[in-house]
């Protein structure tokens, strides 16, 4: 899974590639907005429930706590801590904007090696994640990834991409992205 490509890498002191990392927010958020399109919500995205098969493609795994949305928004506060939005620390309804956030841990976790947001207690965390301020990603990766992870990581739910629109978006950035690259990212 990618908790343990991410341990792998912190061990050896060395990022991930970013081809690596655009192949994985593209596969998290392909797999996001199949479920989102059917009107279910993971509710768990983590490093650990990105499983990654011997093509070295993810499959979003875990769905235990899954929940389909029959009206709109959720309120159940569920989750793991490190990955969960501000309006689930804020007990607020929430949607699939909330599994867009997980996302944005993931991927920023997959550059740091660390989770955006960290505290020594519960309520440390939800004051960080509250606040939404995190470290910039390391240098070693380019400002346009630095820009979708910070938009994923917006605390402002109605600001927040879907699966759909990042998609879109990063579909159109493949464009600019070299083939060699975009084969590159296993």
């Amino acid at each position: 899974d990618l908790e343990q490509k991410i341990k792998r890498y912190r061990k050896r002191r060395r990022y991930v590639d970013e081809p690596v990392v655009w192949a994985a927010l593209c596969q998290i958020a392909s797999a996001l907005r199949c479920l989102h399109s059917k009107g279910v919500l993971h509710r768990d995205i983590k490093s650990a429930n990105c499983f990654i098969d011997a093509t070295g493609r993810i499959k979003l795994g875990d769905m235990n706590v899954s929940k389909c949305m029959k009206d709109g928004l959720l309120k159940t506060q569920i989750g793991t801590p490190y990955y969960m939005s501000p309006e689930i620390w804020r007990n607020l309804p929430y949607g699939d904007k909330s599994d867009m956030w997980a996302l944005g841990c993931v991927i920023y976790e997959l550059c740091a090696l660390q989770p955006p947001f960290a505290g020594t207690n519960f309520e440390e965390l939800s004051h960080q994640v509250q606040r939404g301020y995190c470290p910039r990603i390391p240098p070693a990766y380019s400002d346009e990834l630095w820009s979708v992870v910070q938009a994923l990581l917006t605390v402002s739910v109605g600001k927040r991409p879907s699966a759909e629109q990042l998609l879109q978006h990063e579909l159109d950035a493949l464009l600019l992205v070299p083939a060699e690259l975009v084969g590159q990212a296993k």
